[in-house]
Parts: structure tokens; C-alpha cells; sequence
């Protein structure tokens, strides 16, 4: 289910759930069969959460740090990260 879908099915919020500790991120492997992109679900997920920028730049790391990438991709992704999405 795409963001957009879930954002025009059911009326939530993310808030309950991330300071709960639960990861939370955002994600597409189907860009193909859904017609979007990370970009497109990241901006689904502003409108449709009413998230922050601060809520999204805190997505992204969520997105970082469960990643398999090493501890310096990791470090490497948060930077250029703040460099499109700053604090």
C-alpha cells in the first residue's frame, strides 16, 4: 500500500508510534507497479500525516540507521541528507 493510499484510507497519525520506539520509516520498491517515487511518498506522508520537517528529517535517519549500510555509509547518508533536508 502506498503512503498516498493509506493517507486516503484511514484517518491516523504517526505521532503515537515513533516516540513509542517503534521504527518508522518510509520506503517504495515498487515505483513501477505504484507510479512513485521516495520523493513522491515522503511528500504523500507531509500532506497527509500534517508531518514537519523535522518529522521527515527524523524519517530519513529512522530510514539510515536500520539500513544494512556500514557504520560510515551510515554517517556519509545522514550528512547529505542534511544537505537536502536541514534541520
Amino acid at each position: 500500500m502506498s503512503t498516498q493510499d493509506a493517507c486516503k484510507s484511514v484517518e491516523l497519525t504517526l505521532d503515537p508510534r515513533m516516540p513509542a520506539g517503534h521504527p518508522v520509516v518510509l520506503c517504495t520498491d515498487d515505483s513501477g507497479v505504484f507510479s512513485t517515487s521516495l520523493s513522491q511518498e515522503y511528500e504523500h506522508a507531509r500532506q497527509g500525516f500534517h508531518l514537519t520537517s523535522k518529522d521527515l528529517l527524523a524519517l530519513a535517519n529512522a530510514s539510515i540507521d536500520h539500513s544494512f549500510a556500514t557504520p560510515a555509509e551510515k554517517r556519509m547518508l545522514k550528512e547529505r541528507v542534511l544537505v537536502v533536508m536541514p534541520s
